[in-house]
């Protein structure tokens, strides 16, 4: 049971970083867990994608390198590569097309 409230706290945190750019956060909590990090939350949002919609560029660059998935759908059936619709950080868009 520890074993999985930890991972459920890992995730939690993992999100809430993502959504907040928390780079350094993101970093540790990856490098520091073997747990899964293209998992999603109740809306189907990975970190990805959270770090896309909130327009975190360095976030979003540190979560490809670890491992993000451009590909994982979430509930609405968006992916990463197609957030450019909601995402109005340019810098994002094209960083996300080049990859």
């Amino acid at each position: 049971m520890s074993n999985g409230v930890s991972c459920l706290k890992f995730h939690w945190r993992l999100l809430r970083a993502s959504r907040s750019g928390n780079v350094s956060c993101i970093e540790a909590l990856i490098q520091a867990s073997n747990h899964e990090t293209n998992d999603d939350d109740v809306d189907g949002r990975t970190p990805l994608l959270l770090a896309c919609l909130h327009g975190h560029h360095q976030a979003v660059q540190v979560l490809l390198s670890l491992g993000g998935d451009v590909t994982k759908r979430s509930e609405l059936a968006r992916n990463s590569r197609n957030f450019d619709v909601i995402v109005f950080n340019v810098t994002i868009r094209l960083w996300l097309h080049v990859k």
